[in-house]
């Protein structure tokens, strides 16, 4: 998913994705803005708080692929933003072994 949003301006919805789940929020959108310049707040929340907007540029979704290919054996990668953001975004992989998925939570 990550390697596609690379290759070029696209946007790509959380609930159009089988193995995401979403905990607090209504809907992710991942959006690459190509090779124009990140903003400062890559996830980015609408008035309600129900949609977040996560935005990279190329690059950007690269190194997203690149931490989510590193989970090769049971474990978790968190894409954390610090403190400016709103919304953490985790991966998980046979942590538990009935599943394997992406959670959200503010």
């Amino acid at each position: 998913m990550f390697r596609r949003l690379s290759e070029g301006e696209a946007i790509l919805t959380a609930s159009g994705l089988s193995f995401f789940s979403l905990d607090n929020v209504r809907e992710i959108e991942f959006v690459c803005i190509g090779e124009r310049k990140e903003p400062s707040r890559r996830l980015q929340p609408d008035k309600s708080r129900e949609l977040f907007r996560w935005i990279h540029d190329s690059e950007g979704w690269i190194w997203c692929a690149e931490l989510a290919e590193g989970l090769t054996q049971p474990g978790h990668q968190f894409f954390d933003y610090g403190e400016n953001n709103d919304v953490g975004i985790e991966a998980s992989f046979m942590e538990d072994p009935t599943s394997c998925h992406w959670r959200s939570a503010i």
